[in-house]
């Protein structure tokens, strides 16, 4: 499951302060009116309940695509001369708030907005907003792809997987154009105001990473049996004998992936795993500083895990559907170490050998989490997102989901083996240097950066705001459509909370 990013705000601000334009009179005005709308509906988006999230996120993804049509095309305007800023008007400034960062850092906690100066500023937080809201879209169609009344059993020919490989791979460009882009200049001495973590080079570069690596993945889940087998054998409460789909997949599964198949789907776990610690890699400065939450972290530790335990556990499924259990066994092992955080060891005990400490640990830890998640519940955790959040034993890409799965198998297998086959289960430390290298399904492909339609140019030219609603219309984009003074996100500090230059 992709990383369940969570929206970021922003201040209000005036373009039609800082630049005029003599060949698009109305430039700097449209600027400011579709950014008033996105900074609307991001606070708007906020408030809803978590199901109601999931399905406004296509009108985030509108209304942020338009916006940067007209700032890239005003950043345009100013390149060739069409427009040009007020000289007697300092240089702008916009605020947004970081939703990447720890939660407190230089002494800023995580709520508190960061200022930068110039629209390059502007276009990365814009830019990353949309590869976001990409993100999410993505999580909300997959959520619908798990459900067990969709992903059986025309789970193969759904068109939903697709969809969401598609916003992944999106919001990976994305974060992949970002860094051919001239990066925005922080100021000089002062920490406060240095890039924030969302857009900084190395973040951005692991973001790119972790979108190829939830793409890789998504290839496989689309013919692996097993999250489909506990999606509907592991929902509490489910009447599930009484539930035509549970019967028959359960006395008639779909057939592992075998072969050359379990090979490939293997070597793309391995794939995704690679781009996992690569990840985890180009941020570890940031990481052993401090700067970046928690949960990001912890998701790029446990992508590069459950992906590579995947890989074993095709692996053993091949060996045992050729014969060989005890490889297959040792292969489960593998990928249960893997899981657990642990060193591959030399012994090669059955499975009676008890689970590592952090095994444990994780266990405990993932089954704190709620079956299900009302609309009521709060969204302060950063697993309660903006686009809903699968219990673990539904959500493929978890620790536990897929330690689930291997230990299914190996429970099953362990049986046959110690009363009907008695192979030799190998050491772990063997399998490790058989383990394939990966191979790669998706390809980061260059993004096509958001144009201005030719109508949208001649409305601009002759003067008038194209695009705007009656009900965009009606609001007082001025005074930022939703008052600061009563947003909650800002940590109850009210109307107090006012900064310099009347941002809130």
């Amino acid at each position: 499951m992709p990383f369940p990013f969570t929206l970021p705000t922003t201040s209000m601000v005036s373009f039609s302060q800082h630049y005029t334009s003599p060949a698009y009179p109305s430039l700097p005005l449209s600027c400011t009116t579709h950014r008033g709308i996105l900074r609307d509906s991001l606070k708007g988006h906020k408030r809803l309940s978590p199901s109601a999230q999931g399905a406004n996120i296509k009108h985030i993804i509108n209304v942020t695509t338009e916006y940067i049509s007209y700032l890239q095309f005003l950043q345009e305007a100013l390149k060739s001369g069409d427009a040009s800023p007020i000289p007697t008007i300092p240089e702008i400034e916009t605020e947004w708030r970081p939703t990447l960062s720890s939660s407190t850092r230089f002494g800023i906690t995580q709520s508190e907005r960061r200022k930068g100066k110039g629209l390059e500023y502007e276009v990365f937080w814009a830019y990353s907003t949309l590869a976001y809201a990409h993100t999410i879209q993505a999580r909300a169609l997959l959520m619908e792809f798990l459900s067990p009344t969709t992903s059986f059993p025309d789970s193969a020919a759904s068109p939903l997987l697709p969809q969401a490989t598609n916003h992944i791979l999106t919001s990976g460009q994305i974060f992949q154009y970002l860094l051919t882009l001239t990066p925005p200049i922080a100021t000089a001495g002062d920490e406060k105001n240095s890039i924030p973590v969302n857009i900084c080079e190395p973040m951005l570069s692991s973001l790119s990473s972790i979108s190829l690596a939830s793409a890789t993945l998504l290839a496989v889940l689309r013919t692996d049996p097993y999250p489909t087998y506990l999606a509907i054998t592991g929902i509490p409460g489910s009447k599930k004998n009484n539930d035509i789909y549970a019967k028959e997949y359960l006395y008639s599964p779909p057939l592992p992936p075998t072969g050359v198949k379990a090979m490939l789907y293997s070597r793309l776990c391995i794939a995704a795993s690679e781009h996992a610690v690569r990840a985890q890699g180009v941020i570890s400065d940031l990481i052993r500083a401090g700067a970046i939450n928690e949960e990001y972290v912890r998701y790029l530790e446990d992508l590069k895990r459950v992906a590579k335990a995947r890989g074993c556990r095709f692996l053993g499924v091949d060996a045992e559907a050729q014969g060989r259990l005890g490889e297959g066994l040792g292969w489960i092992k593998l990928g249960k170490e893997f899981l657990g955080g642990t060193t591959p060891t030399t012994s090669s005990n059955d499975d009676k050998e008890k689970k590592t400490l952090a095994s444990r640990i994780e266990k405990l830890r993932l089954s704190k989490f709620p079956p299900q998640l009302s609309s009521s519940q709060s969204s302060s955790s950063s697993t309660q997102n903006s686009a809903g959040v699968l219990p673990p034993n539904l959500d493929p890409c978890t620790v536990h989901s897929e330690l689930q799965t291997i230990e299914g198998l190996d429970a099953k297998w362990s049986k046959t083996n110690d009363k009907l086959v008695f192979e030799k289960v190998p050491a772990t430390n063997s399998l490790v240097s058989k383990i394939p290298g990966g191979r790669e399904i998706h390809d980061i492909k260059a993004y096509s950066p958001v144009k201005l339609g030719i109508e949208s140019i001649n409305t601009l030219r002759r003067g008038g705001v194209e695009g705007i609603s009656e009900y965009s219309q009606q609001q007082d984009w001025s005074s930022g459509g939703y008052p600061d003074s009563s947003d909650e996100e800002d940590g109850g500090k009210g109307s107090s909370y006012q900064v310099p230059g009347g941002y809130y």
